[in-house]
Parts: C-alpha cells; structure tokens; sequence
C-alpha cells in the first residue's frame, strides 16, 4: 500500500510563522523599553519623535527603547516646540509642551496677500 504524504498548505507554512514574528516584535519592545505619554496645549498638535510621525495629542503609552529622544510638536499658526526625554527601562514618562501663537503675516498668509494686492 503506498502512503499518502500531506503537502502543506500556505495557511500550515505562513501563519504560524506570522504569530511569532508578531509576538517577537510586540511583546519585548513592551518589556524591555518605556513608555511615554505626550500632551500640548493647544491639543490636535502634530508630534513627531526623533523627525518620525507618531500622531496628534494627547498620545498615550507610546512604546519606545530605551534612549534619549527628540519630540517635536507643531501646528500652523504656532510656532514650534521641541524637548529631549530619556526612556529608561520600565519606565513611564509623560511630556506637556505649550506652543506660542505666532502672530504676523506668517500667521496669516492670505490677509498678507491681500495687503501686498493694495
């Protein structure tokens, strides 16, 4: 009698892979690096951490390695405002940046346009 061998499909080859790669990559970061929590006043500013887009505040528990990071918030119409943190392990930091209104023909590009036209 001969034996029927089983060819695996792409679900048996590719999905458990994925579950590891997914659980290697999410669960140390979480573990082995800090969070941080950013706030601004005025909110729905644009933060970028080290010149990378992370969201609008309030941003909550942001997972980052441990290490020394550039965040950066901004918003037209403001001018723009930057801190360093240190993420250490296990730790939670949280971060309140105040932006200054900016007043002025940058402020207002399309008034400024109508005062040039006069």
């Amino acid at each position: 009698m001969r034996r029927r061998t089983r060819i695996p499909s792409f679900r048996d080859r590719v999905w458990p892979g994925l579950a590891l790669v997914l659980l290697a990559t999410t669960d140390p970061l979480r573990a082995e690096g800090g969070q941080v929590d950013v706030r601004s006043d005025p909110s729905k500013t644009h933060i970028a951490i080290n010149g990378r887009h992370f969201g609008f505040t309030p941003l909550s528990n942001v997972a980052l390695e441990p290490g020394k990071y550039l965040i950066t918030a901004s918003r037209a119409g403001y001018r723009t405002s930057q801190t360093w943190v240190m993420i250490e392990t296990g730790a939670h930091a949280q971060v309140q940046l105040e932006l200054e209104q900016r007043w002025g023909c940058a402020a207002f590009p399309y008034v400024h346009c109508l005062f040039q036209l006069r």
